[in-house]
């Protein structure tokens, strides 16, 4: 008899019913057993799904690596990708992923993305370049990003080599959640711009 199918990876499920602390080896096994449908409804990841839902900061949260240069350091959720990818996933509608901001995954694991046609992104990390976006969801209809307020990341992304420049937010919109207010020409951009 053929096993069931799943239609979306919700990490969060697997963290609130785990009695205590999930090891990554264990999380992995767990999604080896599932059985995923070429497209997905969403991924779901929390930001340590590694731990008990609602369990306080652990001095490992960062697994215990040192940031880069750019304060990136962490690449255990590209195993959950790679994972996926193996079990023939190829389309994910909609991607959401709580990245920490004391230690962001590294870009390298945001472009390893473009293995999947991705509809809607949102890796709730600060200040992802355009570039990255680029490379990682090529195809993406909706993207949702968060800013720090930093000039030269508001400047990448309403250049024109920036997300205006992407084959990216083809149909659809572009969202922007902000944690400091915008520049005004980025939400004149935003306001104005409409994509077809």
């Amino acid at each position: 008899m053929r096993q069931e199918r799943g239609i979306h990876l919700d990490l969060r499920e697997l963290q609130m019913s785990a009695p205590s602390t999930v090891k990554e080896e264990d999380l992995l096994d767990f999604i080896r057993e599932l059985d995923f449908e070429d497209i997905l409804q969403y991924v779901q990841i929390p930001r340590h799904p590694f731990r008990p839902w609602g369990a306080s900061r652990l001095p490992t949260d960062g697994m215990e690596a040192e940031p880069n240069e750019e304060g990136a350091c962490r690449k255990e959720f590209e195993s959950i990708f790679e994972l996926l990818s193996g079990k023939g996933v190829r389309k994910i509608l909609r991607l959401i992923v709580d990245d920490d901001d004391t230690c962001a995954h590294q870009d390298e694991v945001t472009e390893g993305l473009s293995k999947f046609e991705i509809e809607e992104f949102q890796w709730r990390k600060l200040d992802i370049s355009s570039m990255v976006l680029r490379h990682g969801v090529p195809q993406v209809r909706t993207l949702h990003l968060l800013s720090s307020g930093n000039h030269s990341v508001l400047r990448d992304w309403s250049s024109t080599d920036g997300l205006n420049n992407h084959s990216l937010v083809r149909v659809g919109c572009l969202n922007t959640c902000l944690v400091c207010a915008l520049a005004s020409s980025i939400m004149s951009w935003l306001t104005h711009e409409s994509v077809d």
